[in-house]
């Protein structure tokens, strides 16, 4: 283990990164929101169309320019739309498994030592910009394969929506995604040690439940942000599914290879998604 100690000047630059990369990452998370839950939203509450009125590109109307136009494609079938989101889409997910690698953070870090205060902060700048992306490029195939609307329905997936979105910042905050707490730790030491270690630790209330909230939050806010159906929607809402299970398990092999001691964890919050309530009652025993 090596400690990296670095100058007020790069931790002042650090912070200032930070907080750009919270407020991208805030922007891209409420546009991703809206753009996904647009449609419900108004059904719910009876609201105007802000999305058609301002002519705000969301996942199943108004995109930002059509390909179809700008390549004079005689015939723009779905299919094209999708391969063209997919070239998109790829980018966030190459970009997400890609960066949380070891490898490319030890690239990173042999080429400046410092990448470790930056590390979180340029990962959430890139997620939030190719977040961005991927919606405000994504062409609609808007035809409904299923639709189950209803006044009831709409206020159900409604409610479900918000709670999930609420428990979705809980979870950025209390799994520390920001660096809020890394932060703090690489101030008051002037630096820090890599590799940063795992130390088993009782879980809070949230990761008492399941170990992996965002993850689960992530793909239960697109299946709840509509009750219709679309082709689009479907393929992005299957793709993102796949993506998110395929991660996790990737990043869950890759973290108990280097910390072994994840597996006490594992063991005493056996869920990976979805919320285990009864979790809450049991007593946490750290294993020395």
């Amino acid at each position: 283990m090596v400690f990296i100690s670095c100058s007020n000047g790069v931790l002042f630059f650090a912070r200032i990164t930070q907080i750009l990369s919270v407020m991208m990452m805030i922007a891209s998370l409420g546009y991703y929101f809206f753009s996904l839950s647009n449609d419900l939203i108004i059904s719910t509450f009876d609201l105007p169309d802000f999305a058609k009125l301002f002519g705000i590109p969301t996942l199943d109307q108004n995109p930002l320019f059509q390909i179809g136009k700008i390549y004079d494609l005689r015939h723009q079938t779905g299919l094209v739309n999708e391969l063209f989101n997919m070239t998109f889409i790829l980018f966030f997910c190459l970009h997400h498994s890609i960066m949380a690698r070891e490898n490319s953070k030890n690239i990173f870090m042999s080429i400046n030592q410092n990448f470790i205060f930056f590390e979180r902060s340029f990962f959430l700048i890139l997620a939030s910009f190719y977040l961005g992306i991927c919606l405000l490029l994504h062409q609609p195939n808007p035809s409904i394969i299923l639709d189950f609307s209803h006044p009831i329905m709409n206020v159900i997936f409604t409610i479900l929506l918000i709670l999930h979105g609420l428990l979705n910042l809980w979870a950025f905050f209390d799994l520390d995604i920001a660096g809020f707490v890394r932060m703090r730790i690489f101030e008051k030491n002037a630096g820090t040690h890599v590799p940063i270690q795992f130390n088993p630790k009782p879980p809070t209330s949230l990761s008492k439940m399941m170990r992996h909230p965002i993850y689960y939050c992530a793909i239960a806010e697109i299946w709840l942000s509509s009750t219709k159906i679309s082709y689009g929607r479907l393929f992005f809402n299957t793709f993102f599914t796949i993506f998110v299970l395929f991660g996790t398990l990737l990043e869950e092999k890759e973290i108990i290879k280097k910390y072994p001691s994840y597996m006490e964890y594992v063991k005493e919050v056996p869920n990976k998604y979805f919320p285990d309530i009864t979790q809450l009652f049991k007593k946490y025993e750290k294993n020395n």
